[in-house]
């Protein structure tokens, strides 16, 4: 029992520093080498005029035809978008872009246009090192998006962008540091191989078997130091 207290120990030990290094990286991370800014524009486009765009009425049919009759539409918004007025169609599995004021069809973007969205969210004015069209994006929440654009930029720490192909928002900002920070919290939750934060049980149940491991020794020496104080009593000889 002693050596199996002591191995429990040594090996909970381990844990206990990576996780008390991890929970400092990621407290301290504002101070250390995160920088703000994350998921926010850097360069936010001016309104786009309203003026004249395309009335719902005109639009619906154009939506309708293009989802199909089955489908359900909950919402229809007119917002802007790297300066252009755009309906954004969204409901069950729909989600789709279309152009205020040509009331052409946007989804799924053009790299041109996914370019155009992720510069707003990259400082300064690097050139673009590449765009590419992913059929499967693995989110670090564990969410997994279908045609997603990644857009990489050549600038220190390698910035990239992540946007959905159909409703053109963006998904995640990285770069290195930021990927750096990620693998942190990761790390820190135990948070690999799919299963979430469901491995920190490992440690958890390593503490509690090390805390009984120890009341149980603890008590088997005060009941063999009471055995040697009793005149005419052998102290009890335990297995281990």
């Amino acid at each position: 029992m002693r050596r199996f207290h002591r191995w429990l120990g040594l090996g909970s030990t381990i844990v206990l520093l990576l996780a008390l290094t991890t929970g400092l990286l990621w407290a301290y991370a504002p101070y250390l080498y995160w920088e703000s800014g994350y998921l926010e524009k850097k360069h936010p486009s001016p309104p786009a005029d309203y003026g004249q765009v395309a009335p719902i009425e005109t639009v619906l049919p154009i939506i309708r035809e293009r989802i199909g009759p089955e489908a359900t539409l909950d919402t229809l918004t007119l917002r802007t978008e790297a300066g252009t007025a755009l309906y954004e169609a969204g409901g069950p599995g729909v989600s789709l872009l279309l152009d205020a004021h040509t009331q052409a069809i946007l989804s799924p973007l053009t790299p041109e246009f996914a370019e155009r969205i992720a510069r707003q969210y990259v400082a300064g004015e690097p050139p673009l090192e590449s765009v590419t069209l992913l059929e499967s994006y693995l989110h670090r929440s564990g969410k997994r998006y279908p045609s997603v654009y990644q857009v990489r930029f050549r600038a220190p720490k390698t910035p990239e962008i992540f946007i959905a192909s159909d409703s053109g928002k963006i998904l995640e900002e990285q770069d290195e540091v930021r990927r750096f920070h990620f693998w942190v919290m990761r790390l820190h939750q135990l948070n690999f191989f799919g299963f979430r934060k469901t491995l920190t049980i490992i440690p958890g149940t390593a503490l509690l078997l090390m805390l009984v491991s120890g009341l149980w020794i603890s008590r088997r020496k005060r009941s063999k130091a009471r055995a040697r104080k009793e005149p005419g009593k052998l102290p009890v000889q335990g297995g281990h």
